[in-house]
């Protein structure tokens, strides 16, 4: 028994351990601010409400890519997010409507609309670059719990980005998705790296 219990109590000691290294990881990487002259805003999605409308967390992002465009207007933006089984638009074209509706020109808005996840996302928009040319730095716009990951996917497919970190959602809310991602950087580590 007392051996049990001293596994329990070693695996909770990793997990806190660890769990603070990743939240030290995630605040270095949300810090690493655009410098103002990336050259591609990526905006990654985060599933749609009822079939076709942004989420509530989705809407923080593209509202703070928007604030960042209001102040860059060359910037061009990938909208990055697949259409979901659940979904009957992919996510990439719901932001894209949602962006146009805040005035940004349909022009400066390309869509990534095959992604299903973090990986995907960043190699397809870097994709959705190349075929149309563009270069330099980028800029990826998630949320703070996201963007050490989506920077580690971001160096994988050759991008050179900055994190640029949309608001969380609440106490409870940002718990479950730092522990969600606590478990996507394992799954990372163990099988994406």
């Amino acid at each position: 028994m007392k051996i049990f219990l001293y596994m329990i109590a070693a695996g909770f000691a990793f997990f806190l351990i660890t769990f603070a290294f990743m939240l030290l990881l995630i605040d270095r990487e949300a810090k690493s601010l655009p410098t103002g002259d990336e050259t591609v805003m990526v905006v990654l999605g985060s599933g749609l409400t009822d079939g076709n409308r942004v989420s509530v967390t989705l809407g923080l992002r593209l509202d703070t890519a928007f604030r960042y465009y209001s102040g860059h207007p060359d910037v061009i933006i990938v909208t990055s997010g697949g259409q979901g089984d659940d979904e009957t638009v992919s996510e990439a074209f719901a932001m894209k409507g949602y962006l146009a509706a805040k005035g940004v020109p349909d022009e400066k808005i390309l869509t990534e609309e095959r992604s299903r996840n973090t990986r995907q996302n960043l190699e397809y928009s870097k994709q959705v670059m190349d075929e149309n040319r563009l270069e330099g730095k980028i800029i990826i716009v998630t949320n703070r719990f996201h963007c050490y990951r989506s920077g580690l996917y971001a160096k994988k497919a050759g991008l050179e980005a900055a994190s640029l970190p949309a608001p969380d959602r609440g106490f409870f809310v940002s718990a479950y998705n730092y522990l969600r991602e606590y478990g996507c950087l394992g799954w990372y580590i163990v099988f994406d790296r």
